[in-house]
């Protein structure tokens, strides 16, 4: 991949514009994912219109798939080269890495992931919907999954 990337932006409703990125320093637990596919799904419609109100501008789009085209120094490097989507909530979890008793120390971890309930994540962002670029765009950041 080249040290830039394009990427549809939408500024406000029904306004996008073509916009060209550095490529991000990974963190140690993401991915960088080369969109190959992309859907456009009715949240995407709806934010596009003005109807579903979101923090603009955005990226948007949560509904893909793509090839893992560099990762983080804590990710498995038998990952790299492998198609792949991504889950489109990330929560204070999605960052932890490590066994769940250092996951329950860990300080900035919201209350809900502290007790395990992930899915109510209070500082929860949504790729391509909630203060996280989706992927109609030539490279999405992701965490990589783990269980706890």
């Amino acid at each position: 991949m080249s040290k830039t990337y394009k990427a549809a932006l939408l500024k406000h409703p029904k306004k996008i514009e073509i916009k060209t990125y550095g490529v991000p320093k990974l963190q140690p637990w993401e991915v960088l994912i080369c969109p190959i596919l992309a859907g456009i799904c009715g949240t995407d419609i709806a934010i596009f219109n003005g109807d579903y109100k979101v923090p603009l501008p955005l990226i948007l789009d949560h509904e893909f798939a793509g090839k893992i085209e560099a990762i983080g120094s804590n990710v498995n490097p038998k990952l790299k080269g492998k198609f792949v989507t991504s889950e489109i909530n990330f929560t204070c979890i999605s960052k932890i890495r490590g066994r769940k008793k250092e996951f329950k120390k860990t300080k900035g971890i919201c209350p809900a992931c502290k007790r395990g309930l992930s899915t109510h994540c209070q500082k929860r962002t949504v790729l391509g919907i909630v203060n996280q670029p989706g992927a109609f765009s030539e490279a999405v950041v992701a965490p990589v999954a783990i269980s706890i």
